[in-house]
Order: structure tokens, then C-alpha cells, then sequence
């Protein structure tokens, strides 16, 4: 279960995790309120902070048409992707799995080139290289946490 392919598989899925799992802006996680009702479907409850996400869009000082291209982005990303890890049973609080995360890679890996291609021609140059060094930042947690 060790094996060096198995570890590069989830290193390339690492990569591409981090670059869909992009939130617009970091929220912190949330307790349930007494104003919250159970009645509440998914898209009405505040999306939680999960060691995938990433401030991108304050890091990449967005301009103003920037900004709204890149949000609506980076939202449709995250929902694809969140579908994605439920499928698998993945929790997105919860402690990564590496054999879950190995068995999702596929459909995440074209996503995040997805994403990643979508993005490209919005930002500049300086934009998309911190666009990749979030991506790196965001792996390495994602590797730091993974349990095997």
C-alpha cells in the first residue's frame, strides 16, 4: 500500500485537489447557530474552511473584471469538485484518505486542468505563477495530513 506509484498517484492528485478546491475566500469553520434550521438545504449553509481551500482570490490582487470572472470560476470548481469527493466518500472536514483520494484522482485531475485552463487566459503572468505557488502550498497540506 506503500509503493512508490501509489505515492506519485497521490502526489499528481495532491496537485490537482488544490487547484479546484480553491474556495473564493477562506470562511472560517462555523459552529451550527440557533438561527440555523435543519431545514437548510446545502447551498444556504456557509461553506467551512477545509485544508484544501486558499484565499486566491486576495492573494492574486484581481482587478475588478478579474474578480468576478475568476469568483465565478473558482465557484463552479468547487461545487464540481465537492460532488466529486462526496461520490467518493470523502469528507472534506474530515482527515484525508489516501486510498479514497487515489480512487477520486481521476475525475479530479481533469477538473483541476479544467479549471486551471479557464483561469489561464484571465490572468496575467504574475497572477497565474501565484496561482501556482497556492496550488503547491495547498498540496503540501493536503500531503502533510493524507493517512495511509
Amino acid at each position: 500500500m506503500h509503493s512508490a506509484a501509489m505515492r506519485n498517484r497521490l502526489s499528481a492528485f495532491c496537485v490537482i485537489t488544490a487547484a479546484v478546491m480553491l474556495a473564493p475566500a477562506p470562511i472560517p469553520a462555523l459552529a451550527q447557530t440557533e438561527t440555523e434550521t435543519p431545514a437548510q438545504t446545502e447551498a444556504e449553509e456557509p461553506e467551512q474552511q477545509t485544508i484544501y481551500d486558499a484565499d486566491i482570490e486576495g492573494r492574486l490582487r484581481l482587478d475588478d473584471e478579474q474578480q468576478q470572472l475568476v469568483e465565478e470560476i473558482l465557484k463552479e470548481s468547487t461545487r464540481e469538485q465537492r460532488t466529486i469527493l462526496r461520490k467518493y466518500g470523502i469528507d472534506p472536514m474530515g482527515e484525508p484518505r489516501a486510498i479514497l483520494l487515489i480512487q477520486a484522482a481521476g475525475e479530479l485531475l481533469d477538473l483541476g486542468r479544467r479549471t486551471r485552463r479557464r483561469l489561464r487566459p484571465i490572468l496575467n503572468g504574475d497572477q497565474l505563477a501565484e496561482y501556482d505557488r497556492i496550488i503547491r502550498e495547498v498540496e503540501n497540506r493536503v500531503r502533510e495530513a493524507v493517512r495511509w
